[in-house]
């Protein structure tokens, strides 16, 4: 029995590998910063949808015991609101709003930037909420219809008049 000998090598040489790493690190640097906006616009669009939904579910409580003492109370300057029944004391929830998006403001024009309902479930007047993501600079709004009470989010503030 003979054994076959080769003079060829199997693998990689080092320039390969060097090459293969360069290009693996240059689809790296063009997919990190895609990645970070791709998240923050996620963080962004789950506030408006978490809001939309927590206004929305204190408007069906007021309707279902008929009881106006339900509001949304808003804090822009700390980046959170509080659901509160009046009605009980200690009952109210506070909600703060994810890393990297600004509760920037409301057009609820008293000093409290509160939504009150009345005991059928509609907010006393509409409006819009401002939220804004830190590291994309994007508006999103989440929106109370006055006379329905519609809730919806939404890129554009509405052109109300």
């Amino acid at each position: 029995m003979f054994l076959k000998r080769t003079s060829k090598r199997d693998g990689f040489s080092l320039i390969e590998l060097t090459i293969v790493i360069a290009v693996c690190a240059l689809f790296l640097a063009m997919a990190v910063p895609a990645m970070h906006n791709y998240l923050a616009q996620c963080r962004l669009e789950a506030a408006c949808l978490r809001l939309q939904q927590d206004i929305r579910s204190t408007a069906q409580d007021a309707l279902v015991k008929e009881s106006a003492y339900y509001n949304v109370c808003l804090y822009p300057t700390l980046e959170k609101y509080r659901v509160t029944d009046i009605s009980k004391p200690g009952t109210s929830r506070e909600v703060v709003l994810p890393d990297g998006v600004d509760l920037v403001g409301t057009t609820y024009d008293d000093n409290y930037n509160t939504i009150y309902f009345t005991a059928t479930g509609l907010p006393v007047s509409g409006g819009h909420i401002s939220l804004k993501s830190e590291s994309t600079g994007k508006f999103m709004y989440v929106i109370i219809t006055p006379v329905t009470g519609r809730t919806r989010v939404g890129d554009e503030p509405p052109d109300w008049r």
